[in-house]
Order: C-alpha cells, then structure tokens, then sequence
C-alpha cells in the first residue's frame, strides 16, 4: 500500500511509525475472531473502545479500533466473572477454559482467519 504523497518524509522514523500500523491493520482485516487470555482482553477492552470514539487518537489507530471493536471475541478465563458489550465493543464471548475440541471446531469452520491476542494463548492451542 503506498503511502500518500503528504506522508512522504523520508525520515526512518516516519516509516516505521507508519509501517508499525499497517501491518497490523492488514491483520485485522483478515480476522474473523480474536481470541484472548483474561488479562490481554481486559487492557484491550480498556483501551480500544476509548480510542474509537476520542477525537485525539490518530486516523490509523481509529481503524484498528473499529476492526478490533468489530471483530468477534472470545476471552478464556477462569478469573473473569463476565464480559461486557458496549456500542464500541462487540460480538464478546467469556470461555472458563481453553477446550481444545471448541479451538479444533472453530478453525474448520469457513471464513476469515483467527488471531490470538497472545503467544502464550497461541502456544495452549497446540
């Protein structure tokens, strides 16, 4: 994706800032269902909602919080009592265990690619 002639500086910095976006934006939109750890989901549910809707937060990370606030959820914990949905924080889903037949059965399930919010997350998969 080729950056608009207004965000051509040349400077590295620049271009990893913005660089350090959009792969991540790729990503998301890729993803049909964000799987979480309980402590991963709750700095997440603090943070990206908020920036959806704050004027001051940049374009870019207004649209990683849209594709994140957008995306299904499913968080595993034991600790967690509940999850909540709000306008800007959707589709979220409160598993007590990682049950390796539910993760079998989602990823044959058609449609986008899954994440996992954590390596740790990623590696109990297996």
């Amino acid at each position: 994706m080729p950056f608009p002639p207004q965000e051509r500086s040349g400077r590295w910095s620049d271009w990893r800032e913005r660089l350090s976006i959009l792969y991540p934006m790729e990503q998301l939109r890729e993803m049909g269902l964000i799987l979480f750890a309980g402590r991963t989901y709750q700095l997440m549910e603090g943070f990206w909602p908020k920036a959806a809707v704050d004027p001051e937060t940049p374009l870019d990370n207004q649209e990683v919080a849209r594709l994140i606030n957008n995306t299904e959820k499913i968080v595993f914990s034991r600790t967690l009592e509940g999850v909540r949905e709000t306008e800007n924080w959707k589709i979220v889903k409160l598993h007590p265990n990682v049950a390796p037949v539910e993760i079998r059965r989602l990823k044959e399930m058609p449609g986008k690619d899954i994440g996992a919010g954590t390596s740790d997350l990623a590696v109990s998969f297996i």
